[in-house]
């Protein structure tokens, strides 16, 4: 905007953020400008909690609460012992499961986010 005579200023449209913007965009790293890395760590991540979700947790969550009532670590005295046990548990291997699927997917996508062919 430029000052003109009388006080008043002169409104010009935007057009844009110019060449030197765009150089600096190109200029990043891909990881960093692609949000497809994202989208397919994201994508992998909810596929490894559901995967976790469904087939594991609760079976390794049991195993755990089995194994610390048997060692002693744990006194098991009725079900709503047994649940305050086993339920932080599945949320953990579920936790762990979506973690997995996130760095799966993190490291599938490198290679599709710097233009590089798998293979």
């Amino acid at each position: 905007m430029t000052p003109v005579p009388g006080g008043e200023r002169e409104s010009r449209p935007f057009r844009g953020f110019g060449k030197s913007t765009i150089a600096n965009l190109k200029r990043r790293p891909t990881s960093e400008t692609n949000p497809m890395r994202y989208l397919v760590a994201m994508i992998f991540a909810i596929a490894g909690a559901a995967l976790a979700f469904f087939f594991i947790s609760n079976e390794l969550a049991t195993w755990v609460t089995g194994l610390l009532a048997s060692s002693g670590s744990v006194t098991v005295e009725s079900p709503d012992d047994d649940g305050s046990v086993r339920e932080p548990l599945f949320m953990l291997f579920n936790l762990i499961g979506l973690l997995i699927g996130w760095l799966v997917g993190w490291v599938i996508a490198g290679p599709l986010a710097s233009g590089e062919r798998p293979g």
